[in-house]
């Protein structure tokens, strides 16, 4: 693979986090959601549960992508450059100096 496309991959990773963070705060601070998820719990209770419960679950996994991917992305990169500069010969370990 090469360096660009590995560099686009990661971008494109840290964006689709951005859009993940933007659509739980769109659905956290929606008031025609809410409106309409007040409409389904009077109309039926069933329907009204079962409504919070697929939008809570949506809700709360874009919320876990949107941080998980960047602290994912961000350790192995950090992991990867670390390990670059700290390269240590296998006499190093052997005791040979």
């Amino acid at each position: 693979m090469t360096p660009l496309k590995k560099n686009l991959k990661i971008v494109g990773l840290y964006f689709l986090s951005l859009v993940l963070l933007l659509l739980f705060w769109i659905m956290e601070n929606s008031n025609s959601l809410n409106d309409f998820l007040e409409k389904a719990d009077n109309h039926r209770t069933d329907y009204g549960f079962g409504f919070f419960f697929v939008l809570g679950l949506l809700k709360y996994a874009f919320l876990l992508g949107g941080i998980a991917i960047p602290l994912l992305l961000s350790s192995l990169i950090f992991i990867r450059v670390w390990k670059k500069t700290h390269r240590l010969d296998k006499d190093h370990f052997r005791g040979k100096y």
